[in-house]
């Protein structure tokens, strides 16, 4: 494996059924992914920005927590108590409302479980929600079809899109506080 790395071979991952079916869905969900990931980092910037400390302060106290609501939370409630501009606190606070909503397709899809027809194709996903009112669990079962493809590639662009303007609020955040706490990375240009 590490000689092919060193020829530029690109190792093979294999997928059960049929790739023309079962490739889509797993190109989709693993974008999702990686959107979903890249713009929960940002929050940990965000951090990194709200806590002063040694260089690694902000990661310990964001990997202290166990549920990505509990560090948004945080994040928050640091912003209300230090950010004086309360325009940028609302639009820290209607991000982290975005963000949590996009998680829910993320969710659903990371956590569950798939069923396969005959010829191992994907043909559904189900999920379980717990709630706070009612039921106290709510079953989900989605088709792996086209409908599923294009909600999983809907929220994948929504959460590429919202990427620019999260770290647009990191940086606001360090002009508020006049702190140079996080360099913003390259980022891609702006769609017209």
């Amino acid at each position: 494996m590490a000689d092919d790395k060193k020829r530029g071979k690109i190792p093979r991952v294999p997928i059960h059924g049929k790739f023309a079916h079962n490739g889509a869905f797993l190109v989709a969900i693993g974008n999702l992914v990686v959107n979903w990931a890249n713009n929960e980092s940002v929050f940990l910037a965000m951090l990194q920005v709200l806590l002063s400390g040694g260089n690694h302060s902000a990661a310990i106290v964001w990997h202290s927590h166990r549920t990505t609501v509990s560090r948004l939370e945080l994040v928050s409630r640091l912003c209300r108590e230090q950010v004086k501009d309360k325009a940028l606190v609302k639009e820290v606070t209607t991000a982290i409302s975005r963000f949590k909503n996009l998680s829910r397709t993320r969710n659903f899809y990371c956590h569950a479980t798939y069923h396969y027809d005959k010829e191992l194709n994907l043909d559904s996903a189900s999920g379980v929600t717990s709630t706070q009112e009612g039921d106290p669990l709510v079953f989900t079962e989605k088709q792996m079809d086209i409908a599923a493809l294009n909600e999983i590639s809907d929220v994948s662009t929504q959460l590429g899109e919202f990427n620019r303007h999260l770290w647009s609020l990191v940086e606001r955040l360090q002009v508020e506080l006049g702190v140079q706490r996080v360099k913003l990375p390259p980022l891609p240009p702006e769609p017209r």
